[in-house]
């Protein structure tokens, strides 16, 4: 294995197993694991004010983790306002069989539909993550793209 490596993203929810739910039937992640921590625990790598005890989901998609994470007590709950051009991590960005379709069982499970064009949509989970998602095929253009692309650098 070389490093770095991607380990896992955390997202922060106010609802773990509203979250998790949302997680698994719309996009299909599986369950890894869970853990809890108290803030005494957590204090030296978090530096949360006032300390803050966690609960951790881990959940999978191939390859990517997804952490989500509950604080109590609660910090900022929220991500109505982020928008794609504030500075920090702005989306997911996953890749899907049918958009119509994953868009009505988003707003089935508390999530918005902000706009849908063509094969892609953007999303918001139930507490306002942005996500955008976009047909298989798709992906899978801009997946053979990076490919031609690597072997033409090694060539």
């Amino acid at each position: 294995m070389s490093f770095p490596v991607l380990v896992h993203i955390g997202l922060a929810v106010s609802d773990i197993a509203r979250s998790e739910n949302f997680y698994t039937a719309v996009f299909g992640f599986g369950r890894d694991r869970e853990l809890k921590l108290s803030g005494d625990q957590v204090q030296g790598l978090m530096q949360l004010e006032p300390k803050s005890d966690i609960h951790a989901v881990y959940l999978t998609l191939g390859s990517f983790t997804l952490e989500l994470l509950v604080f109590d007590p609660p910090g900022k709950v929220g991500a109505e306002a982020r928008v794609f051009n504030q500075t920090g991590l702005t989306h997911l960005s996953l890749g899907v069989e049918d958009v119509a379709a994953t868009c009505a069982q988003v707003v089935a499970l508390g999530g918005t539909v902000l706009c849908h064009i063509g094969r892609a949509a953007v999303l918001r989970d139930p507490d306002g993550q942005l996500i955008e998602i976009m047909e298989a095929s798709a992906h899978e253009e801009i997946e053979a793209g990076r490919t031609a692309r690597r072997k033409g650098a090694i060539a």
